[in-house]
């Protein structure tokens, strides 16, 4: 996974100007790797953003590029 040219953003609940915003509770980084750079798998068993708690865990496919497809993991 590359993240060459990519900027990571911390979440850090200081919203102190008009038009701030964040996550709450705060605590959270983020950065997205170069698009067609990712490879490998990544298994999410908690909370999905969007969708919320899961059921289980949902498995997330990389093959050097976008998602190969995703599936209930297990």
């Amino acid at each position: 996974m590359s993240l060459e040219e990519r900027q990571g953003a911390a979440c850090t609940g200081m919203c102190q100007e008009k038009g701030d915003f964040g996550n709450l509770p705060a605590g959270e980084a983020f950065i997205a790797p170069m698009e067609g750079a990712a490879e490998g798998t990544v298994i999410i068993d908690g909370s999905f953003a969007g969708l919320g708690e899961l059921a289980g865990p949902l498995k997330l496919t990389f093959p050097g590029g976008p998602t190969g497809g995703s599936r209930r993991a297990g």
